[in-house]
């Protein structure tokens, strides 16, 4: 797939065995009756500040059993999908402001870096920045990480979490999917896929549709009649007591899944890492948020867009509207809710995802992913990553 002409949801520039080699990474209620939002847990030894404050995303923590990595007194530890193709721990003492960032795996040889930065809390949102190295920012609502990095002279753009999974079961249900894969040494051979998953009532796996629908039987469905589905099968195992899973997809390596509350649903973020066929190291990421329908307003506001490291500008959109200010995209965009591109530019229904159309380009039109309230994924105009923007 590559971000003109693009079929539906599906790499035209990279074979399958190619990706896959490559990859490392209800009921009614009594209206006479108050509804009490859940009351979010306390964790111990002083870490208030990182329980989310949005009832949705306290929902979320309820179903996934999750606890924090780290209950030290004033510690803030996350873990984190960069989109080099690393998964990183990051370590901060809230008091002073020390921080430590672990590689877990690096296909860049990436080394441990420690220092001190600020952190600073206001509105909703505990900043952590040190001038040309970190500019971090964590949303209270949904309890995210994400922001830039730079590491050992890799810039990034990373999406993390300071909660792990104690019942994976709760991850069960569809997700739309996006991802992105390049060569790592120069950026080359582009790949972006999307489609659909399904986690098995375990959360112990899932069913992965490339190009297509994921119906309740695992079956691959087709969407666009001029794609045919590609369906592999995915394995989960936790890995650090559930702050990450480590994925497989028939068998082959596949990457790092981590889990991070939303006010939608459970978010998966996932680093790919991988060497193809001929032995070309392959990095990237796969970002998931479930398939529900949009009401057509998750998108008003501002948002502040980027990628590897890269601030790239905002995106400000009211209903359907768009503007785009980025330094590799300008202009005024249309916003079609529920909607994917087919393989001959027209547009096709699949909740969840919003086809964004700028300069009335329909041909070059490129898929955006809502995360959260806060996070939202959207396909570079290259192709050769996803964009990474935050509500500003």
């Amino acid at each position: 797939m590559t971000s003109k002409n693009k079929p539906i949801l599906l790499s035209a520039s990279v074979s399958l065995a190619l990706m896959l080699s490559a990859c490392g990474g209800g009921g009614s209620s009594d209206s006479s009756t108050p509804v009490t939002p859940p009351t979010p847990p306390v964790p111990p030894s002083g870490n208030s500040a990182l329980v989310p404050t949005d009832a949705n995303a306290q929902a979320t923590l309820t179903a996934l059993g999750a606890t924090l990595v780290d209950t030290t007194a004033n510690q803030e530890t996350f873990f984190v999908v960069a989109d080099i193709g690393d998964t990183w721990k990051i370590a901060i003492n809230a008091s002073n402001g020390s921080y430590q960032i672990t590689p877990i795996n690096s296909m860049f040889g990436l080394a441990p870096v420690s220092g001190t930065l600020v952190r600073s809390l206001a509105n909703g949102t505990i900043t952590y920045t040190l001038q040309g190295q970190i500019a971090l920012t964590f949303d209270q609502a949904t309890s995210s990480l994400f922001g830039t990095v730079t590491l050992g002279g890799k810039a990034t753009s990373v999406v993390g979490t300071p909660y792990q999974l104690g019942k994976p079961a709760g991850l069960a249900g569809v997700y739309d999917f996006l991802g992105a894969a390049r060569n790592a040494a120069n950026g080359q051979v582009p790949e972006l896929m999307a489609g659909q998953l399904r986690v098995n009532a375990a959360g112990t796996g899932a069913t992965l549709c490339i190009g297509g629908a994921a119906t309740a039987d695992n079956v691959c469905q087709v969407v666009d009649s001029g794609t045919l589905p590609e369906k592999h099968t995915l394995t989960f195992t936790a890995a650090q007591n559930g702050a990450f899973y480590t994925v497989q997809a028939d068998g082959n390596t596949f990457g790092n899944l981590t889990v991070v509350l939303g006010d939608r649903g459970p978010a998966l973020v996932m680093d790919r890492y991988g060497k193809n066929n001929e032995g070309v190291v392959r990095v990237g990421t796969f970002m998931a948020a479930p398939a529900k329908k949009l009401a057509g307003t998750e998108l008003n506001g501002t948002w502040t867009c980027g990628v590897q490291g890269n601030t790239l500008g905002t995106l400000t959109a009211s209903a359907t509207s768009a503007a785009l200010t980025l330094s590799n995209q300008t202009g005024s965009g249309l916003l079609n809710f529920n909607a994917v591109n087919s393989s001959n530019g027209q547009l096709l229904s699949l909740d969840g995802f919003v086809s964004l159309v700028v300069g009335g380009n329909q041909a070059g039109a490129q898929l955006v992913l809502p995360m959260s309230k806060n996070l939202m994924v959207m396909e570079a105009p290259s192709g050769y990553a996803l964009e990474t923007c935050r509500r500003a």
